[in-house]
C-alpha cells in the first residue's frame, strides 16, 4: 500500500478480464469500494421497505374494511346510499292505523344493523281501508296526526333520506283492488304533498299477504328475542327460534322455523350482491307460514251475531257470547246475554269450522304443539293479560297463571269471567287494563271464547292440549313491542345491509390477498438484494499496513 501526500485511499481493481492486473492498467477501472457498495444496499433497502409498507397498508385497508370504518365504493348507483337514518311504517289494520318509527344504526359487526324505536307508537281509530272514496281533505285530516307524529321524530335533515311505507293488512284485503290501489293512489299523493319523506308509489303503498304479515311477526319476535338475521348466510345452520302465533281483528298468522324440515338454509354458499334477497327468501321458504281471513276476534263477532241472528227469534235472541244481562240490538232483533262460555265456545268451533272447508284445516303439525315453543302476539297477549288483571277482581280461586298460561286456564278464567253480570263487568273491569279500550270491554267473553277454542286440541283447533303450556303470551320483547311493523323493517333493510356487508367482505378479501402478494414480492425482493450487493472488504490491520510500506 503505497502512500501520496501523507493520504491513505482504498481502491479495488475491476478487471475485464482475467489477466495481471495492477494499480493503472488498462484492463480495468478503479471505483471507492465502500460507496459503491452502500449504494447498492441502500437500493435494496429502499426497494424493501417500500413493500413492506404497501403490504402494511393493504392489511390496515382490509381490517379498516371488515370492520366498517371504511365503506367500499358499489358500482350500481342506486346502491350507493348508506342504509337510512330511519324507517317509519303506518301499519293499516281492519280496526285502525298505527305509526312507528324506528331509528337505524349501521353496524361495524354483527348485526349489520340494529332497529330501535324513535318515538311511541300513535295509533288511530280510523282503519285506512274505511277512508277509500274519500276527498283528498278527509283522507288527509285523517292521516296528519299520524303523520305530524312521525315528523316529530325524525330531524328535518334528515327526512328526506327517510323511507316511509303504507302498509296494509286485514282489513285492506277485503276491498276490491281497484278500490285499494285507487286509495292508495290518493294516499301517496296526500303523503308526497304534506310531508318530505321519500316515499315510492310501487313498493311503499300496498296491501301485505296475510302470510307476509305473519313472517314479519315472527321476523320481529325473534329478532328482539336476540337472533341476528343478518349473520345467516346460504348453507348456515337453521338459527334456534321461537314460533309466532298472531291474531288480530280479520285475520290469524302461526309461523314457525323448520315446517319443511330444512336444517339449513338452501341456496348456493357462493353468493353476491343479492345476498340479503336470496337469504330472506331461503328463511322465508323453510318456515311454516300460514295465514287464515276471517279469524280474527272482530270478523269472528260479526259472524257468530250473524249465525244468532239468522236461527234466533223474530224479537228477541240469547247470545251465550255477551256477558250475562248485556244488551243490543242486532239487525233489529234485541239481544241479551246469557255468558255461557261452552255455548259460545260451540258457536265459535262451528263458525272455524265453516270457515275451514275453504281455508283447509289449522291443525298444527304434532311435532310443533308438542315440542316447540311460541309467542302469543296481539289478541292472544291482551286476552290474556286481561283475564291476569281481571282474576283479582272477579273471584277467581286462584291467580291466573300469566304470561304462560295453559289452554286449560284460558278456558276456566273465561267461563267465569263470561257468567259475570255485566253491570259488575262494568263497574269492576271497566279501565283496568290498557289493552282492553272501552269499545271492546263488551267483547271479552267472545274473545276468550274464540282464543280457547283456537289453540285447543279440537278438529278447528291448532292442537295444544289443554295441558300445554308451551306459549308464553308477549307485547313486548327487550322492553320493544312484538308487531309485523318491526319485522317489516327488518325485512326492508336486510337486503341493503349485506350488500354492504359483502362489498365491504369481497372488498377486505382483495386487499388481504394483494398484501399478500406485495410480502412475497418484498421477500423477493430481499433475497435478490442481499444477493446482488457486493461484499465490503474488511479494513486492513495496522500489521498489514506496516508490511506494505
Amino acid at each position: 500500500m503505497k502512500r501520496w501526500g501523507g493520504e491513505v485511499s482504498v481502491y479495488r481493481l475491476s478487471t475485464l478480464s482475467s489477466g495481471v492486473s495492477g494499480v493503472g492498467v488498462g484492463g480495468g477501472s478503479l471505483a471507492p469500494l465502500g460507496s459503491r457498495s452502500l449504494l447498492l444496499r441502500s437500493a435494496a433497502a429502499l426497494r424493501f421497505r417500500v413493500c413492506c409498507a404497501s403490504a402494511l397498508l393493504l392489511l390496515l385497508l382490509s381490517v379498516a374494511l371488515l370492520s366498517g370504518t371504511v365503506e367500499p365504493p358499489l358500482r350500481a348507483p342506486s346502491a350507493r346510499d348508506p342504509l337510512p337514518p330511519y324507517a317509519v311504517f303506518l301499519d293499516a289494520g281492519s280496526t285502525g292505523t298505527r305509526v312507528h318509527v324506528f331509528s337505524v344504526t349501521p353496524g361495524r359487526h354483527p348485526p349489520a344493523f340494529t332497529l330501535a324505536p324513535a318515538s311511541s307508537k300513535l295509533s288511530s281509530d280510523i282503519p285506512l281501508a274505511s277512508l277509500v272514496n274519500s276527498t283528498q281533505p278527509h283522507l288527509w285530516a285523517a292521516l296528519q296526526p299520524l303523520m305530524q307524529h312521525a315528523s316529530t321524530a325524525v330531524p328535518a335533515s334528515l327526512r328526506a333520506r327517510t323511507p316511509l311505507h303504507v302498509w296494509a293488512t286485514a282489513g285492506m284485503r277485503v276491498l276490491p283492488e281497484p278500490q285499494q290501489q285507487a286509495l292508495y293512489s290518493d294516499t301517496f299523493a296526500a303523503v308526497s304533498q304534506h310531508t318530505d319523506f321519500a316515499v315510492n308509489r310501487e313498493v311503499g303503498f300496498r296491501t301485505i299477504s296475510g302470510e307476509e304479515e305473519g313472517f314479519f311477526g315472527w321476523l320481529a319476535a325473534n329478532t328482539l328475542a336476540g337472533t341476528d338475521f343478518t349473520a345467516l348466510r346460504p348453507g348456515s345452520p337453521m338459527p334456534s327460534t321461537m314460533g309466532a302465533l298472531d291474531v288480530g281483528g280479520g285475520s290469524a298468522q302461526v309461523v314457525f322455523a323448520g315446517g319443511g324440515g330444512e336444517s339449513a338454509l338452501r341456496g348456493p354458499r357462493r353468493a353476491g350482491p343479492a345476498l340479503g334477497e336470496q337469504v330472506l327468501s331461503s328463511l322465508r321458504a323453510s318456515t311454516y307460514t300460514k295465514s287464515y281471513l276471517g279469524f280474527g276476534a272482530v270478523a269472528m263477532e260479526a259472524r257468530v251475531k250473524a249465525a244468532l241472528v239468522a236461527a234466533g227469534g223474530i224479537t228477541s235472541i240469547k247470545n251465550p257470547c255477551a256477558f250475562a244481562d248485556f244488551t243490543e240490538t242486532l239487525d233489529g232483533v234485541s239481544s241479551i246475554g246469557t255468558g255461557d262460555f261452552d255455548q259460545c265456545a260451540v258457536l265459535v268451533a262451528n263458525a272455524l269450522r265453516d270457515m275451514q272447508r275453504t281455508s283447509g284445516s289449522v291443525v298444527l303439525p304434532k311435532s310443533a304443539t308438542t315440542q316447540g315453543r311460541f309467542m302469543g302476539m296481539s289478541l292472544l297477549f291482551h286476552v290474556t293479560h286481561f283475564l291476569a288483571v281481571a282474576a283479582p277482581k272477579n273471584a277467581v280461586s286462584r291467580p291466573f297463571p300469566f304470561p304462560q298460561p295453559r289452554v286449560r286456564d284460558i278456558a276456566n278464567a273465561g267461563r267465569t269471567l263470561c257468567a259475570t253480570p255485566w253491570h259488575d263487568v262494568q263497574h269492576n273491569l271497566h279501565g283496568v287494563d290498557p289493552h282492553t279500550p272501552p269499545p271492546r270491554l263488551q267483547g271479552r267473553c267472545l274473545d276468550c271464547a274464540l282464543v280457547a277454542t283456537l289453540l285447543g286440541a279440537s278438529d278447528v283447533g291448532y292442537g295444544f292440549a289443554e295441558e300445554s303450556a308451551r306459549i308464553v303470551f308477549v307485547d313486548k320483547v327487550q322492553d320493544t313491542e312484538v308487531e309485523w311493523s318491526l319485522g317489516a323493517a327488518v325485512a326492508t333493510l336486510h337486503p341493503r345491509a349485506l350488500q354492504l356487508a359483502f362489498a365491504r367482505d369481497a372488498a377486505a378479501r382483495r386487499a388481504a390477498s394483494l398484501a399478500v402478494v406485495a410480502a412475497a414480492i418484498c421477500a423477493l425482493v430481499a433475497r435478490k438484494g442481499a444477493g446482488a450487493a457486493p461484499a465490503v472488504a474488511p479494513p486492513p490491520t495496522a500489521a498489514a499496513s506496516k508490511g506494505d510500506e
